[in-house]
C-alpha cells in the first residue's frame, strides 16, 4: 500500500504534466471538467493556473468557496465580463457553464460542458444496440434514450 508521501508525489507529477500541457498550448483560455483544487494549496493546480501560468480570471460556479475550485472551470487570460451557470441538475453539478470573455478581437462566449453519464441499466444498453444497428423503428427504445 501507497504511504501519502507516495501519492502527494503522484499527485504533484500529475499536476506538473497537465500544467506542462497546458502551457506548451499557449491558449489565453482554458476550461476544465471533473476539476478540483484546493484555493489554499499553494502547489494545487488553481494556484499553477492563475500564479505560475497567468490566468487571472477564471470563473467557477463555486467561486469564493473556502475549500477550493471544482466542477466546471473556465480560465482566461482576458477579463471575464459576466459568467453564468445554465444547467442546474439533481446532481447539484455545475454541468454547463459560460463566460463572456473581452479578448482584443472583441467579447467572446465560451461555453463549459461537462457531459454527465447517464449510467446506463440493461434494458437502455439493450435499447441502445438496437438503435445503433440502425432500428430506429423500435419505440421503447426511441422513447428511453
Amino acid at each position: 500500500m501507497e504511504d501519502s508521501k507516495e501519492i502527494q508525489r503522484k499527485v504533484q507529477d500529475n499536476i506538473d504534466s497537465i500544467a506542462t500541457f497546458v502551457a506548451s498550448t499557449k491558449a489565453d483560455i482554458v476550461v476544465f471538467q471533473d476539476f478540483f483544487s484546493c484555493s489554499m494549496d499553494k502547489t494545487g493546480m488553481h494556484n499553477r493556473m492563475m500564479n505560475v501560468l497567468n490566468y487571472k480570471y477564471y470563473y467557477n460556479v463555486y467561486k469564493g468557496a473556502s475549500y477550493g475550485v471544482s466542477d466546471c472551470v473556465i480560465y482566461s487570460k482576458y477579463l471575464i465580463r459576466e459568467s453564468g451557470r445554465i444547467v442546474d441538475d439533481d446532481y447539484n453539478n455545475a454541468t454547463m457553464t459560460w463566460s463572456d470573455i473581452a479578448t482584443p478581437k472583441g467579447d467572446i462566449r465560451v461555453y463549459n460542458l461537462h457531459l454527465l453519464s447517464y449510467q446506463l441499466d440493461v434494458e437502455s444498453k439493450d435499447a441502445y444496440s438496437k438503435i445503433k444497428k440502425g432500428n430506429v423503428n423500435d419505440k421503447y427504445a426511441q422513447k428511453n434514450i
